[in-house]
């Protein structure tokens, strides 16, 4: 397996062990294994619905075979082979396959493979009416995302359709400026305010925690290539001694107007110490300063730190202790380009916006 799959295999291996719907469908309050699997499985129907639905009103009339890429927990695979006679789901991951094997309940319409190859040769060419892919190629290297999609066009029969979902890039919003800029003395001044904190952690343990940031300044903060603005914390004792200094970061968006405000998440880690401590939110310009050491009053919280009972302990009483999943994105017009060159057509766009621009590309592969 290349390196670079290797990655994200172990990356997607460690999510599904740890909580394998939630990496799916990644919604805040279902964090920690809440999702309900009816639940979770009843958004795979509504979104086979619609999507079927707009196939239709572009001439797809398919019916016989449909793969379904990264098929994950199977929640797409379920609800495409109540359509379809034969549906073949493909992951990386072999505890994801499991887990989906179990909720389709030996529906003898449903061929699960894992695939840790960069190319689909598992597959026999022209076979599928659909292949369909959602919220799977952004979690992988650009290159290897290009290589799949160039393996949908080989497995789908001539006439069959492609639907797959990638970001093209991130939003304005979003995007560094130049670099080298520092703010100026008087831009050093920010309000920040615990939103979502826990009051207990096992020492080790990690924990999301979301914060509201305001820009009190007069002054616009505009992201810098080099010296980044992100939000950070330390880790202080009751006696008031710094326990550890530079916990973690979580960057604020491209620009935070004057007197603006702006809600993030950061993914602190509790030191291996028990007992009473505070954990400290400041702004910081990377490479130049922390606010709080030029007047601006960082955000405290107290948490009562308890010794794990064992090294396990940690990991596993930490909901949030996950890996972090890749984001990646190609270009719209290279995958206008990509999708030409596979001798298809693109039928449609529909974008959505979020911290990226995103696309699921309707196509067709021609005759």
């Amino acid at each position: 397996m290349p390196g670079d799959l290797r990655e994200v295999q172990d990356t997607w291996e460690r999510l599904a062990q740890i909580d394998p719907l939630w990496a799916v469908l990644s919604e805040p309050d279902k964090r920690g294994r809440k999702w309900c699997p009816d639940d979770f499985l009843a958004t795979g129907r509504l979104e086979i619905e619609h999507l079927l639905e707009d196939l239709r009103s572009l001439g797809f009339d398919g019916r016989e075979s449909a793969l379904d890429f990264g098929c994950g927990a199977g929640r797409l695979s379920i609800a495409l082979a109540a359509g379809f006679s034969q549906v073949v789901s493909v992951d990386i991951s072999p505890t994801m396959v499991e887990t989906a094997r179990t909720f389709a309940g030996g529906a003898s319409n449903i061929r699960f493979i894992v695939n840790d190859r960069d190319d689909l040769s598992v597959l026999a060419p022209g076979q599928f009416d659909l292949v369909y892919s959602n919220i799977v190629l952004q979690h992988m290297p650009p290159e290897a995302a290009a290589g799949y999609i160039r393996e949908f066009y080989r497995v789908v029969r001539p006439g069959g359709f492609v639907v797959f979902q990638i970001p093209s890039h991130l939003t304005e919003e979003w995007l560094p400026g130049g670099g080298g800029s520092v703010l100026p003395e008087e831009a050093r001044a920010a309000r920040v305010v615990v939103l979502d904190a826990p009051a207990t952690l096992v020492a080790g343990q990690k924990t999301v925690v979301r914060l509201q940031v305001t820009n009190q300044s007069g002054v616009d903060w505009m992201q810098d290539l080099v010296h980044q603005i992100n939000v950070g914390n330390h880790w202080v004792g009751a006696d008031g001694v710094e326990i550890l200094h530079d916990d973690a970061r979580s960057r604020l968006p491209g620009s935070v107007r004057a007197g603006e405000t702006c809600e993030v998440s950061i993914e602190i880690c509790a030191p291996r110490v028990t007992g009473c401590a505070c954990v400290e939110f400041d702004v910081v310009q990377e490479a130049v300063c922390w606010f709080a050491d030029h007047g601006s009053i960082p955000a405290r919280h107290p948490i009562a730190i308890t010794a794990p009972i064992s090294e396990e302990d940690v990991v596993e009483s930490a909901p949030s202790a996950y890996p972090t999943f890749m984001m990646n994105g190609i270009p719209r017009d290279e995958v206008r380009d990509l999708v030409a060159a596979c001798g298809a057509e693109v039928l449609d766009e529909a974008e959505h916006i979020t911290e990226w621009v995103s696309y699921r590309y309707t196509t067709r592969l021609k005759d």
